[in-house]
Formats: structure tokens, sequence, C-alpha cells
């Protein structure tokens, strides 16, 4: 019984050479079974092309497709992946001969300019190369955290700490003065208040309310608070 190999044949020529020689021996087994002429011919096709994917001839090995070629070039040691080669290929960048094939010379022409698999031993860096890296990575970490940190800052998410603190100090500067100075300015209101009369605590006691609740009020709420040389003595300034 006859069989048409041809498609096969295209298949497992797409592929690799292990498959033309499963393809050669089953036809060698019907053309052994039914010698007739079509398992014959079909014997001498698939035989031909298993001649043409391990011919070896001035320029070295003869390869029909590219997943043989590109087999060979990784089984030398060269860097390559599929994608890259076939684009490669696409490029006209690794050239067949007149039959379409790859030849061995031009594979290893090409493949000069790529990168071997490094050997365990060149793979290591040295101890100077590592410091570099590392020395690399930790600049540009650090470069990324102050970028992070000056957007934020634009954002209104940060505020240095100096500001903070120098905003804390004028607070409690004010809110010191304020202290310091109520029983000076406000003690006659207070003797004014009471009459000399212990019975209006309650109204001493209003009037304390009323003073203290402006500075509880301006050191919660958002107020500017300036501290420098120029500040008055009495008290630091407030502006709202």
């Amino acid at each position: 019984m006859s069989e048409d190999l041809t498609p096969y044949l295209e298949r497992s020529a797409a592929t690799d050479l292990p498959a033309l020689l499963r393809a050669k021996e089953g036809a060698k087994r019907r053309m052994n079974d039914t010698p007739t002429k079509e398992n014959i011919e079909a014997f001498k096709k698939v035989r031909d092309e298993v001649e043409k994917a391990t011919a070896v001839s001035g320029e070295g090995r003869l390869f029909a497709k590219r997943p043989a070629a590109l087999a060979y070039l990784q089984g030398r040691g060269f860097s390559i992946q599929k994608t890259k080669f076939y684009a490669d290929c696409k490029a006209g960048l690794v050239p067949t001969n007149a039959a379409g094939q790859f030849e061995e010379a031009v594979l290893l022409a090409y493949a000069s300019a790529l990168p071997t698999v490094a050997k365990e031993e060149d793979s290591k860096l040295s101890e100077e190369a590592r410091r570099r890296l590392t020395a690399d990575a930790d600049y540009k970490c650090e470069q990324a955290k102050l970028t992070q940190k000056r957007r934020e800052m634009l954002e209104g998410k940060l505020v240095e700490r100096a500001q903070v603190e120098r905003d804390l100090a004028a607070r409690a500067q004010f809110f010191k003065r304020q202290i310091e100075n109520f029983g000076p300015l406000l003690g006659a209101r207070i003797i004014e208040a009471v009459g000399g009369d212990e019975a209006k605590l309650p109204e001493f006691l209003l009037l304390w309310e009323e003073a203290t609740a402006d500075w509880m009020d301006a050191w919660s709420a958002d107020r500017e608070f300036v501290l420098g040389p120029d500040a008055p003595d009495d008290a630091a300034s407030c502006q709202a």
C-alpha cells in the first residue's frame, strides 16, 4: 500500500533530523513490505532529504531548515534564541546557498558576533566589578528615594524635619511668652474682676478661660508662627 509522504516530509524537514530519520525508516519498511513503484520512489525521496540534511561539502555541513541550523549553533555554545535567529534569517543576515540550505561556514561567520554561553569560571565577576555594580545599584536606589521624596514634598505629603522643628519651637515660644505676660498684662483686670472678693472666683475663672482660649486656638489652628531674632520680646508674632 503506497502513501504520499510529501506532507510528512515537509513537516519533518521543518523540525529536525531525527524526524527525517524516522520518516526514512517508515518508508523503508513500507518498501520492503510492499515493493511497489510508489513505495520505492517514496523511500528514495525521503532518503534524499536525509542526505541533504546531513550533507558535507566544501563549505562544511549543510542544514536544510532553520531549526536544524539553530540547533547546530546552540550546540556549538552560541547564545541565541529562536525568535532572534528567525528574524535575522528573514532580514537576510543569514543567507542560504542556491539550494536554500544553510552552510556551516556561513552560520559560524554569522555567529561570530554572538555571545557564547559563559563557562562557570568566566561567569564570575571580579571583586572590583562586583563592588562597582553594587555601588552603582546603591546610588541609583538612593537617587530613586530622593526623587520620590522630592515629589512627595511637592505634593504636600512630606515636610522637612527641620521645618517641623522650627514650627514647633515658634509655637512653644509664643505659648510661653503669652503665659509669662499674662499676669503683668491682665493682673489689674483680674483684681478688678474679682473685687478682692474670693466669692467671685467663678468670674476669675471665666476671664482666665477667655484669655487662654486664644492661645489654645493659636497653638492648634492652621496659623503661621514666626521665630527669629527680630521677634518681639513680649511674644512671638502670630499671623492668621
